[in-house]
């Protein structure tokens, strides 16, 4: 009889609670959908209209700009001769700075060029000056200017020969570079 009376209490319970379900309903119970972790292709189980959805600005990282640096010129005197036929006198531009990458290359640029000029006047005036039967001086000077990211240096080479000193020679040679980089933009003779 213990037995009856056990199972009648079991059976009674089961009754309640499936009477519980009943009344709570559907909508509260899980789903296996929503048992389970979402996967990729799956969506979520609410989900907001277009137009209730507020628009959102997602924050742009800006990239910080690139500084220019101030570029700082000093004047480097490179006097000389050639076998006292031709002398020289070189102002060149000597740029600051040489932790600077970009000012390096800018001034190993110069450097470069004053070995060209030096090689200039030794070869090219020096055989002129020696043709001409006369001395030769070669003046060099320059002038620079920097806007922004450019470097604009005009340099300006002036020969003389004794047989003619009211006849120099004189070259111009624009020279532009991009600081932050050190590139070369533009070199050109006038």
């Amino acid at each position: 009889m213990n037995r009856l009376k056990i199972f009648a209490l079991g059976a009674a319970l089961c009754l309640a609670l499936t009477a519980c379900a009943v009344q709570i309903g559907p909508a509260a119970q899980l789903t296996p959908a929503e048992t389970q972790p979402m996967q990729d292709e799956q969506q979520p189980v609410y989900s907001e209209s277009a137009e209730q959805t507020p628009a959102r600005e997602l924050p742009v990282e800006e990239v910080p700009a690139q500084s220019v640096p101030t570029v700082v010129i000093t004047t480097d005197v490179e006097d000389g001769f050639f076998d006292e036929v031709c002398s020289y006198r070189l102002e060149m531009p000597d740029i600051e700075d040489n932790d600077d990458p970009a000012l390096e290359k800018i001034e190993n640029f110069f450097d470069a060029f004053e070995d060209s000029l030096e090689n200039y006047c030794g070869t090219t005036v020096y055989n002129e000056a020696q043709t001409r039967n006369t001395v030769a001086n070669v003046t060099g000077a320059f002038t620079a200017a920097q806007e922004a990211e450019r470097l604009t240096v005009t340099y300006t080479l002036t020969e003389t020969y004794a047989d003619q000193p009211g006849a120099a020679v004189e070259r111009t040679r624009t020279i532009v570079f991009d600081v932050t980089t050190g590139e070369l933009l533009e070199d050109s003779a006038g």
